[in-house]
């Protein structure tokens, strides 16, 4: 009984979900975004840095199950500090992607709760500081020589509708995907803040 009355009322809120699917939308938004590390590095302390701008288009469509789909231009960013021979070192660095997501939206209060999947390709551009002996330097992506891989990861947001177009969507990304060495890999993650049109 028990099993019928949960797969009833999940199918009852795909349906929901289904009938109030959005179109065709856009969305510009900020972050901050930061790591989690495999293994600590001692010395080591990873810290977060702003994220800014995320911009992209969104669509809901039915694939089995009602999904809204985006694809945009998005950011990872984190800052770590470490103390060099009793000299600190300070990094800051926010690099540029091409995010892919796919979130299911499920009616909750009056917005919806949203859990999907994200898939980032590096561009292998962005900017940084590095900051060492109190003098700081810009540095681009040539000079931070950017080389990461595919990322992958968890998105769980929510989303308020402030009107029947205008919608704030709220929430937090957790990567998957290691980069670096095995020994000194990382996971990004981060919060996010996004104001969507839907036309």
């Amino acid at each position: 009984m028990k099993y019928l009355l949960t797969m009833t009322l999940a199918l009852s809120s795909l349906m929901v979900a289904q009938d109030e699917l959005p179109g065709w939308g856009v969305y510009l938004g900020a972050g901050q975004g930061g790591v989690t590390a495999e293994n600590d590095t001692e010395g080591m302390t990873w810290g977060t840095e702003p994220a800014l701008p995320f911009i992209g288009v969104s669509k809901g469509v039915m694939l089995g199950v009602p999904l809204v789909v985006s694809v945009g231009l998005g950011k990872r960013a984190f800052s770590a500090e470490m103390d060099f021979y009793g000299y600190e070192m300070k990094m800051a660095e926010t690099s540029d992607w091409i995010d892919v997501a796919a979130y299911m939206p499920y009616p909750l209060g009056p917005g919806f709760a949203q859990v999907g999947f994200l898939f980032g390709n590096p561009l292998n551009t962005g900017k940084g500081t590095m900051s060492f002996m109190g003098e700081e330097e810009e540095l681009d992506g040539d000079d931070m020589e950017l080389d990461y891989g595919a990322d992958y990861g968890l998105i769980l947001a929510y989303g308020y509708p402030v009107t029947e177009q205008i919608n704030v969507n709220a929430g937090y990304y957790m990567g998957l995907a290691n980069h670096g060495e095995d020994d000194n890999a990382v996971n990004f993650n981060g919060m996010f803040l996004f104001l969507g049109y839907n036309f």
